[in-house]
């Protein structure tokens, strides 16, 4: 599955497979933030999976914890509840090897909707950034904000629109790593007025098994 190649992946091909119990898949809004507060000295923070999981967990482990999990693709699980929920959090979305257990994690805020400047959106995904440099070093990120030199809606376009059609608007992301783990938050579009953040953790320790 394409869903399974990369954090980039993971964020672009799997978010149309979170079902809102209509006839057609929708992009959810999400946003994921929650790491431990406290962790045993010589450790990474970012080294424990967030929201109370368990990197290498099975999908029966998973279960036997009270968490309900609903297969969406392949080895694909959606969830509205976790062991420690975030309380900005809609819905969850967990890759589970068969072999490996969770190797990958993504959380989607609620819909960001009537925001055609895109500042809500933009908010949002500011918040949970600065809650990732707490405990990850930032690698890369692209925001094409408004002060940005040469960077304009066009006339009568929504910074949703504009971010969507691959215009001067995007992409916003950043991507953040500490010790095996990688973390990206990115604000996308839902449609012209309406946006989401979504934040993805991927132990590279597992995902680098993937395929062998």
């Amino acid at each position: 599955s394409l869903c399974i190649t990369s954090l980039f992946s993971l964020q672009s091909e799997c978010r149309a497979l979170i079902s809102h119990g209509t006839a057609m898949f929708k992009k959810t809004a999400l946003v994921i933030f929650l790491l431990l507060l406290t962790f045993p000295s010589g450790l990474h923070a970012a080294d424990y999976a967030p929201f109370g999981l368990t990197w290498g967990a099975t999908a029966k482990q998973i279960t036997a914890a009270g968490i309900k999990l609903k297969p969406i693709e392949d080895d694909f699980y959606q969830t509205p509840n976790v062991p420690a929920n975030a309380d900005w959090a809609k819905t969850y979305v967990l890759y589970i090897d068969k072999k490996l257990g969770l190797v990958r994690v993504a959380a989607y805020t609620e819909d960001i909707a009537n925001d055609p400047s895109g500042q809500t959106g933009k908010r949002t995904y500011y918040r949970l950034k600065a809650e990732l440099e707490r405990t990850f070093v930032q690698v890369g990120n692209e925001e094409k904000d408004s002060a940005t030199p040469g960077v304009v809606v066009p006339k009568g376009m929504s910074f949703y629109t504009c971010l969507e059609s691959g215009g001067p608007c995007g992409p916003w992301f950043s991507t953040f790593v500490s010790g095996d783990i990688n973390a990206q938050v990115v604000l996308d579009a839902l449609d012209k007025d309406a946006g989401y953040v979504s934040v993805i953790y991927e132990n590279n320790a597992l995902a680098r098994k993937l395929g062998k």
